[in-house]
C-alpha cells in the first residue's frame, strides 16, 4: 500500500488502556491491508490478539516501576534499546513510531532516532502529560529531533505548539475505529440505562458520574446506571452506591472485544473526564449508534457537536452532569445518532486513518 510497507510501533504504559487497544487493533487492520507491523511494548498485547497478523515483541518496563532503583531503570532502558535496535536492523521498518506516554518513552525515541538513523515519528495521544515537569523537560529536548509529530486532535497540536513552538512537521491524524454493522441491543432491556466505561481513576471523572447519578436517584428519577471498569476508585464507588444498588450495576472490567456489546445496550454513554485526547471509547459508542454526553475538553468537541452529533457539558461537576443527562435523554433522537454514525464512518474509520498516515509519510 502507498508509500510505506512496514511499521515498528513502540509503546510503554502501566496498563492496557485506550492507547494500547488502538495500537493493537489498528495494527491488525494495517496488517490486513498488506503492511508489515511489529509492536514492541512492556504490556502483553499478544494476549489481546488471537491471530498472527503482526509480531509482538516484549520489552522490559523502562518507565515508572514501583519503587525502582536508578540502576534497574537504566538497565531496563538499555535492554529495551538493544531489543529495538535488533528489530530495526533485522526488519528495516519504513517508520518507527513512538507513543509519547512518559519521559522515558520520549527519550527512547530520541536515542533510536540518533543511533539508528531511522524515520521516527512521535504520537501525542493527549496533553495531560504536560502537567509533569519532567515530561515537559524531556519533550522540549526531543521536540525538534523527530521526523514528524502526530497529534490525535487539533486541540492537542495547538496546545503543544503554544508551549514548545511551531514545527512544519506537526500533523493531526485522529484516532479511528473499525466500522462494522452492529445490532442495536437497547430493546433487549426494559430499563433506561445510562453508562460509563473506563479506568476508575480521578482523571476520568467516574466519581463525578456516580455523584450525578445519586442526585438524579434522590430526586425520584427511574433511570438505571451502569459503570464498567477497574481502578483505584472502585472500592469508593461500591461504597457510595451501596444504599441504592437497585439503581446501579458495576461491571469490574469488560474485555475490549466485548465493549461494543456493552455500549450498544446503553441509552446514553457519559464520559465526564477531566482530561482527554480523542478517546476511543467515545468513537466506539458513536459507531454503535449510542448517543454520547461528554465534557467539553481535549479533542471531544471536535467530534461531538452539541445537539447535532451528541451532547457537550460545559464542565464535569456532578450537578452539571445530572442536568445534562436529563437534557440528553429528552433531546436525543435517531437523527442525532445517525449523524454521529455517519461522521464516524466518514472521518474516523481505520481506512481514513491509513490514508492520512500515507499522506504524512509522503511529507516527511
Amino acid at each position: 500500500m502507498g508509500c510505506f510497507s512496514s511499521l515498528l510501533n513502540i509503546a510503554r504504559s502501566d496498563s492496557i488502556g485506550g492507547v494500547e487497544i488502538f495500537i493493537s487493533d489498528f495494527g491488525e487492520y494495517l496488517a490486513q491491508n498488506g503492511i508489515e507491523v511489529t509492536i514492541a511494548s512492556n504490556q502483553k498485547l499478544n494476549k489481546r490478539t488471537n491471530n498472527n497478523l503482526f509480531k509482538v515483541v516484549q520489552l522490559p518496563d523502562f518507565g515508572y516501576i514501583e519503587n525502582p532503583t536508578k540502576i534497574i531503570r537504566l538497565k531496563n532502558l538499555l535492554v529495551a534499546l538493544s531489543t529495538i535496535g535488533r528489530l530495526i536492523q533485522s526488519s528495516r521498518p519504513d517508520i518507527t513510531q513512538i507513543n509519547a506516554s512518559s519521559p522515558t518513552t520520549l527519550f527512547l525515541g530520541f536515542l533510536i532516532k540518533g543511533l539508528f538513523k531511522v524515520k521516527t515519528v512521535c504520537v501525542v495521544h493527549g496533553t495531560q502529560c504536560y502537567q509533569s515537569i519532567m515530561y515537559n523537560m524531556m519533550f522540549k529536548l526531543c521536540y525538534h529531533s523527530y521526523d514528524g509529530i502526530i497529534f490525535v486532535s487539533q486541540s492537542s497540536k495547538e496546545l503543544t505548539e503554544e508551549l514548545f513552538g511551531q514545527r512544519s512537521n506537526n500533523f493531526v491524524i485522529r484516532n479511528g475505529v473499525n466500522i462494522i454493522p452492529y445490532p442495536d441491543r437497547k430493546k433487549l432491556h426494559k430499563a433506561t440505562l445510562v453508562g460509563f466505561a473506563g479506568r476508575l481513576s480521578q482523571e476520568k471523572g467516574a466519581i463525578n458520574f456516580i455523584q450525578a447519578a445519586l442526585i438524579l436517584i434522590k430526586s425520584g428519577s427511574d433511570l438505571n446506571f451502569v459503570i464498567a471498569g477497574d481502578g483505584p476508585e472502585l472500592l469508593r464507588i461500591q461504597s457510595m452506591i451501596r444504599e441504592y444498588e437497585n439503581h446501579f450495576k458495576v461491571i469490574p472490567w469488560i474485555p475490549h472485544e466485548n465493549i461494543r456489546d456493552y455500549l450498544s445496550t446503553l441509552d446514553l454513554f457519559v464520559l465526564p473526564s477531566y482530561t482527554e485526547g480523542l478517546p476511543l471509547i467515545m468513537l466506539e459508542a458513536m459507531s454503535v449508534k449510542t448517543p454520547v454526553l461528554v465534557n467539553n475538553i481535549g479533542g471531544m468537541p471536535e467530534v461531538v457537536i452539541d445537539g447535532i452529533t451528541g451532547f457537550l457539558m460545559e464542565d464535569n461537576s456532578p450537578e452539571t452532569i445530572a442536568c445534562n443527562i436529563i437534557r440528553a435523554m429528552k433531546d436525543s433522537s435517531s437523527v442525532i445518532v445517525e449523524k454521529a454514525y455517519n461522521l464516524i464512518e466518514l472521518e474516523y474509520s481505520y481506512g481514513v486513518a491509513i490514508q492520512k498516515w500515507e499522506d504524512v509519510m509522503n511529507r516527511i
